[in-house]
């Protein structure tokens, strides 16, 4: 009997092309690090959000890099403070295997919390095509929101205030429903 060598396999190519413009609706629920807002007192907002994104896509075999424009309106609060709602751009890279895409993006952006702030925005995603253009996309973001934050010390009157700059931090996980044009 003679041995032969089966040829290597790869992944099935993806039958529906991640190539181009797309566009989604969808939901998260983010939750806030937290943040000082006076001595002993931190806000940590958190709840549910209204997304709507659109980008395009290259894809090369397997290789899909893309451009993404994300807005966000926000039920994201507590008693102190809100997010009300953010923009971001951002670049992704990712892997397609039959109609599955599997992806990471970073980008940056603004967001209302307490006022304008810029943004650092980063995630990891699956996005799964169904019908003839439609897809499915869940996943989980990082958005990191540069806040002056208050700290102070002394008392009533001999007191000092000093404010630093850091970034908050608000893990959202998102669910999409969109369409490829």
């Amino acid at each position: 009997m003679l041995w032969r060598r089966r040829p290597l396999s790869v992944a099935p190519a993806p039958r529906r092309s991640f190539h181009g413009p797309y566009a989604a609706l969808g939901g998260a629920y983010g939750v806030s690090s937290g943040f000082s807002v006076s001595p002993g007192v931190t806000a940590q907002p958190k709840g549910g959000s209204v997304l709507a994104l659109g980008g395009y896509n290259f894809q090369m075999e397997h290789l899909v890099l893309g451009l993404e424009i994300a807005a966000r309106y926000s039920g994201e609060r507590d008693g102190l403070t809100k997010n009300e709602f953010g923009i971001t751009g951002s670049a992704r890279i990712g892997a397609a295997f039959a109609d599955t895409l599997i992806f990471a993006h970073a980008g940056v952006g603004i967001a209302n919390m307490e006022g304008t702030q810029p943004t650092v925005v980063m995630g990891l995603g699956v996005e799964q095509n169904f019908w003839s253009s439609g897809f499915v996309r869940v996943g989980i973001d990082f958005e990191g929101v540069r806040m002056l934050t208050g700290q102070s010390s002394g008392g009533f009157f001999g007191g000092t205030v000093s404010q630093t700059q850091e970034f908050v931090w608000t893990s959202r996980f998102n669910a999409l429903v969109g369409t490829r044009f």
